[in-house]
């Protein structure tokens, strides 16, 4: 019996890359979203939201506080 293949399967990545300042742009908008709010900060976990927010694909968690780094 031949065996199956052991290949993993294709994982999405983005066609372009995020510039630096976009994302840095983005994650300001974010924090004063945050503020405006009434938040301490928010924690992203959905990989839609990290790449919009960071440019970049993995499987993380990202900590934004309202204000800083």
């Amino acid at each position: 019996m031949p065996e199956a293949p052991t290949t993993e399967p294709e994982r999405w990545r983005p066609s372009q890359v995020v510039p630096a300042s976009e994302a840095e742009r983005r994650l300001a908008a974010f924090q004063g979203a945050l503020r405006a709010a009434g938040l301490a900060g928010a924690v992203i976990v959905q990989s839609t939201d990290l790449y919009y927010l960071t440019g970049m694909v993995q499987d993380a968690h990202l900590v934004v506080p309202a204000s800083g780094e």
